[in-house]
């Protein structure tokens, strides 16, 4: 197995263990188990060797079945956002997608999968980077564009503050009230700034949120990654 598998392997463990019920920090036999690793609590990686597949996120919905996000060859020279859905058992979940697969075309010809969650109805938001603005795909759980975001599923953010204007998401959440909260960077006329967006479900400015519900926060160093975004209960991000 080479390291790239086994790192995807241990993303989606780790994202299991919520769904356990071995003792603590042992891995659950009762997921994923496969011929080749019976009762190891993971299974084989599903993407094809050999391909520069990536991982970028997972996450569990209500009901435990999980939904791992990455980016994925597509054999032609150019890549394609991918969505596998797991039931509980770490399975795939052959009512989503071809097999337990979704994949999609990208905003732009540049775009990846840069970061993925759900909201709090279990619906995917994606985020892509690469296009210059920040651009966000909402799902419904079955993985087809959902329409009450803006009427297509897709949420275009532009900070625009100058130099190249490349800005790139990095992280998306989701507030209690199915908000969407971005962050990542912003390039401005002399370096990259942090860059947060907040949205209402429906696609529009948050309210109150900085400028037309985005801020930029300046440093004296380029914005080159952010590890997390958090929306807590009283609104503070």
């Amino acid at each position: 197995m080479s390291p790239r598998s086994a790192s995807l392997l241990l993303a989606l463990a780790i994202a299991g263990t919520g769904l356990c019920h071995a003792a603590d920090g042992d891995p659950d036999p009762t997921f994923g188990t496969d011929a080749e690793f019976p009762g190891y609590g993971f299974y084989l990686n599903p993407m094809v060797q050999g391909e520069l597949d990536a991982a970028s996120a997972v996450a569990a919905d209500p009901t435990g079945r999980l939904y791992y996000f990455g980016n994925l060859r597509d054999g032609e020279g150019g890549s394609r956002a991918a969505i596998w859905r797991l039931d509980a058992d770490g399975w795939f979940d052959y009512d989503f997608g071809e097999a337990g697969l979704r994949t999609l075309v990208p905003p732009c010809a540049d775009g990846w999968l840069s970061h993925a969650t759900l909201d709090f109805q279990g619906r995917p938001l994606l985020a892509f980077s690469g296009c210059g603005d920040f651009e966000i795909y909402r799902l419904t759980p079955e993985g087809a564009p959902d329409t009450s975001l803006l009427g297509s599923g897709r949420l275009t953010i532009a900070f625009d503050m100058g130099g190249s204007n490349n800005d790139r998401p990095m992280r998306i959440a989701s507030t209690l009230a199915n908000g969407i909260v971005v962050a990542g960077s912003v390039a401005n006329a002399d370096t990259g700034d942090l860059g947060i967006a907040h949205f209402t479900a429906d696609g529009g400015a948050a309210p109150g949120f900085g400028n037309a519900g985005r801020v930029t926060l300046p440093f004296t160093w380029r914005v080159t990654r952010v590890g997390g975004v958090h929306p807590m209960p009283d609104g503070r991000i």
